[in-house]
C-alpha cells in the first residue's frame, strides 16, 4: 500500500503543469525638487517616493549653493498618506557649491520618503532621488529583451556595415576593428583642434533598425572606452540619441560651454561625458534632453547644471560607461558598474533611441585623440506589437 501511495504521489507531481517564470522587470522611480531650477526656500520638498522595506535609497544633490542651506531626509509617520513626516537623516551641505551623494537604508515598512529644506541660505539646490538599482540591471530574460553584444575581437579591420555606422567631421580616421590588441577593439582617430572637422563618431547605423521605442520598456546601452588624452583637450560620451553618426557633419552632439550645452540635432538623448569645455574638466557628468530641452536645470533660464560624479577618466585606462532608461523615459547612470546619478523624464517617453560614441579635440589642442572601444552593449526592450 505505501509503494502505491508514492507512486500515485510522484505521478500527481508530475501531472502538475510546469511553470516558467520570467525574470521580474526593474523597477525604478526617481523625484526631484519640485520647485523649477532648484529649492531655495526653507519648506520646500522634493517629490515623494514611496519605497518597499529594506530599500536602498540613492540621493543626489548640488548646485551653485551657500553653506548655510540645510536639508533633511524624511520619512512619513502614521498611516499611509497622513501627510506627517519626520526627519531620519541630515545631508551635508557644510560646503558651498559641493556636488553630493548619500544612500540610505529604509526600514521594515512600506513608507514614504522626501528631502525638506529646513534652513535657505543663498542659490539653488538640486535634490534627485531614487530607488533604482546601485549596480546595472542584468536584461538576461530572452523573451523580454533584445540584447546585442560585441567584443570586436576578429581578424577583419572593417567594422560590420549591417551594423554601425562610423562618421567624421571631414578629417580624421573612421572607426576600425584594432586586431592587434589583446582585447579587441574599434580605434577611432580625431582630428586635431584646428579648425571645425574634428569630432568622430561610432553608432547603429540607422535609427528605426536599431534603435528602440522609450514607452516599450527598458533600454540600455554600455560601452568600454579609453582615451589616449582626458581632461580639457577633449569631449567624449557613451549614450543614446534620436540621431544617427554620419559623415561629414557635426558629430558630437552636445556642445558645451562652462555650465550650458547646446544640442546639435537631437531630440531626446541621455549620455555620461566627460566634457572638456565645462566648468569641471577632470570628470565624468550625465547629461540629458528631452524633447530638444536640457534637463537638470539649476535655473529657470534652463541653464544645465552639470553634476560631478567624481569619477575622473585616466589616459589610456578603460572606464565602462553606461546609461539605463525606463518606459516612462527616467534616466540612470552608471560607471564602472556603480549608479552615479539618475534623471527624472530625462528623455521623452515618445523618443526612439540608438546607441551613439563620440570623441572631439577640443581647445585648440594640437594632437589627435585616439579611442578604443573594447565592447558593445544594447539592450532594448521586444516590442509588443508590429508598430
Amino acid at each position: 500500500m505505501r509503494k502505491f501511495l508514492l507512486a500515485l504521489g510522484a505521478a500527481a507531481l508530475l501531472s502538475l503543469p510546469i511553470v516558467a517564470h520570467a525574470a521580474a522587470v526593474p523597477q525604478a522611480t526617481v523625484v526631484e525638487n519640485t520647485v523649477a531650477g532648484g529649492m531655495d526656500a526653507a519648506g520646500e520638498v522634493s517629490g515623494t517616493i514611496i519605497v518597499e522595506p529594506f530599500t536602498t535609497l540613492s540621493i543626489f544633490w548640488g548646485g551653485t549653493y551657500s553653506a548655510g542651506n540645510r536639508f533633511e531626509l524624511q520619512e512619513e509617520t502614521g498611516s499611509p498618506h497622513s501627510g506627517a513626516f519626520r526627519k531620519v537623516w541630515r545631508l551635508d551641505t557644510a560646503t558651498a557649491n559641493a556636488d553630493s551623494s548619500t544612500t540610505f537604508l529604509t526600514g521594515p515598512n512600506r513608507t514614504a520618503y522626501r528631502v525638506f529644506m529646513t534652513v535657505a541660505g543663498t542659490g539653488d539646490v538640486l535634490v534627485t532621488m531614487t530607488d533604482a538599482s546601485r549596480t546595472p540591471n542584468a536584461f538576461t530574460d530572452k523573451d523580454l529583451y533584445l540584447r546585442h553584444f560585441d567584443d570586436f575581437n576578429t581578424q577583419t579591420t572593417a567594422v560590420d556595415a549591417a551594423h554601425y555606422v562610423a562618421g567624421d567631421e571631414g578629417a580624421g580616421t573612421l572607426a576600425v576593428v584594432t586586431v592587434t590588441i589583446e582585447e579587441g577593439g574599434v580605434t577611432q582617430v580625431t582630428d586635431t583642434n584646428n579648425d571645425a572637422t574634428d569630432a568622430v563618431c561610432f553608432g547603429s547605423i540607422v535609427v528605426t533598425d536599431k534603435a528602440g521605442l522609450v514607452s516599450d520598456g527598458w533600454m540600455s546601452f554600455e560601452a568600454r572606452v579609453r582615451q589616449n588624452e582626458v581632461g580639457a583637450e577633449l569631449t567624449h560620451g557613451v549614450g543614446l540619441m534620436d540621431v544617427v553618426c554620419a559623415l561629414n557633419t557635426d558629430d558630437q552632439p552636445v556642445n558645451f560651454s562652462a555650465l550650458e550645452g547646446t544640442v546639435n540635432g537631437a531630440t531626446d538623448g541621455a549620455f555620461v561625458l566627460q566634457d572638456g569645455a565645462a566648468t569641471d574638466t577632470t570628470s565624468y557628468t550625465p547629461f540629458s534632453v528631452n524633447a530638444g530641452v536640457e534637463q537638470h536645470d539649476i535655473d529657470t533660464a534652463n541653464t544645465a547644471y552639470f553634476y560631478d560624479t567624481k569619477v575622473d577618466p585616466v589616459d589610456d585606462n578603460y572606464n565602462i560607461l553606461r546609461v539605463e532608461i525606463d518606459a516612462s523615459g527616467d534616466a540612470f547612470f552608471y560607471i564602472d558598474g556603480a549608479l552615479v546619478f539618475a534623471e527624472a523624464t530625462a528623455v521623452a517617453t515618445t523618443g526612439t533611441l540608438a546607441p551613439f560614441i563620440f570623441v572631439n579635440s577640443i581647445n585648440g589642442n594640437s594632437t589627435t585623440i585616439t579611442q578604443v572601444i573594447d565592447y558593445w552593449l544594447h539592450t532594448i526592450t521586444r516590442p509588443s506589437d508590429a508598430t
